[in-house]
């Protein structure tokens, strides 16, 4: 699968991720054992942004908050921004 725009959520576990049928999926990593001997990252899908109208731009996580979790903007070339708190996104 070819990607497009990625970015980290505050922590680095997490992973926003633009795939190419306009959806943002949210990778969980696993970096357990390293990235040495050809093992490399390992991560879950958790989560999935969709609906965009036209192509997403732009990516980017939030810090984290007092409530203990942090929102993922999503911008698109036609103006629309959408934010999307982590827990909701990631809980289904």
């Amino acid at each position: 699968m070819q990607l497009g725009r990625l970015a980290f959520a505050p922590g680095g576990e997490v992973l926003a991720v633009l795939a190419p049928d306009k959806t943002v999926r949210i990778w969980r990593l696993n970096t357990a054992g390293g990235a040495r001997g050809g093992e490399g990252v390992r991560g879950q899908l958790v989560g999935r942004a969709e609906g965009f109208n036209s192509l997403v731009w732009s990516l980017a996580w939030s810090p984290v908050g007092p409530s203990g979790t942090s929102y993922l903007a999503v911008g698109t070339v036609d103006s629309t921004l959408a934010l999307y708190d982590c827990r909701a996104l990631m809980a289904g």
